[in-house]
C-alpha cells in the first residue's frame, strides 16, 4: 500500500501463477526490501524498516536495512564515485560485518562465502584507469550478493510458511 505498493514492472517480476515460480535473480534490491518487508515480519529491524540502523541494531533485518542504505549512499545514489581511503575503509568494514553476521545468523547460508568474496573484490585495482572498468565489475558483484542474501532469507521464510501452514491445518483437524 502506499509508497511501498508495487508497480507494473515488479507485479510482472513476482505475481506469478503457480506452479511457477518467480526468476528471483531479476529482483533488484528495491523489490527484494519491499517484498521482505511486508512477508518476512519475523525480521523486522529493530527501528523499522524506513530507518537506519544504530550500531548496536545487529539483527538479520538490520543487516538488510544496511545493505539497502550503503548500495544507495555509495553506488545507487553517490553525487560522486570518488571517495577518500578512510571513508572506503569504514564502508569496507561495515560492509564486512554485516555480511559477517548474515552469513553467521543464517547457517543453511553456506553455499558461498561472501567475506571471502569480497575481500577478492577488494583485491581489485582502484586507480582512475582501472577504476572505470572495476567499478561495474564490483557494482555487479556487490548487488549480486545483495540478491543472493536476499533470495537464502525468501526460501528460510517459504519453509517457514510451509511448516505454518501444516501446522495450521493439522491443528484444524485437516
Amino acid at each position: 500500500m502506499g509508497r511501498f505498493r508495487l508497480n507494473s514492472k515488479e507485479k510482472k517480476k513476482c505475481c506469478i501463477q503457480p506452479p511457477d515460480i518467480p526468476d528471483y535473480s531479476q529482483f533488484d534490491v528495491t523489490l527484494l526490501c519491499k517484498l521482505i518487508s511486508h512477508l518476512c515480519p519475523s525480521i523486522q529491524p529493530r527501528q523499522g524498516w524506513g530507518v537506519e540502523p544504530s550500531d548496536g541494531d545487529t539483527g538479520l533485518g538490520d543487516d538488510i536495512v544496511r545493505i539497502r542504505v550503503l548500495r544507495n549512499e555509495v553506488f545507487a545514489h553517490a553525487a560522486s564515485a570518488e571517495i577518500d581511503d578512510e571513508t572506503f575503509e569504514d564502508i569496507w568494514d561495515d560492509i564486512k560485518r554485516v555480511l559477517t553476521r548474515i552469513q553467521t545468523s543464517t547457517p543453511n547460508f553456506k553455499s558461498v562465502d561472501y567475506v571471502v568474496k569480497l575481500q577478492t573484490v577488494k583485491g581489485m585495482p582502484k586507480d582512475s584507469e582501472e577504476c572505470a572498468t572495476v567499478k561495474p565489475r564490483l557494482r555487479e558483484e556487490l548487488q549480486r550478493i545483495a540478491e543472493d542474501i536476499t533470495i537464502e532469507v525468501k526460501g528460510k521464510l517459504r519453509r517457514m510458511k510451509r511448516e505454518l501452514v501444516k501446522a495450521v491445518r493439522d491443528g484444524s483437524g485437516r
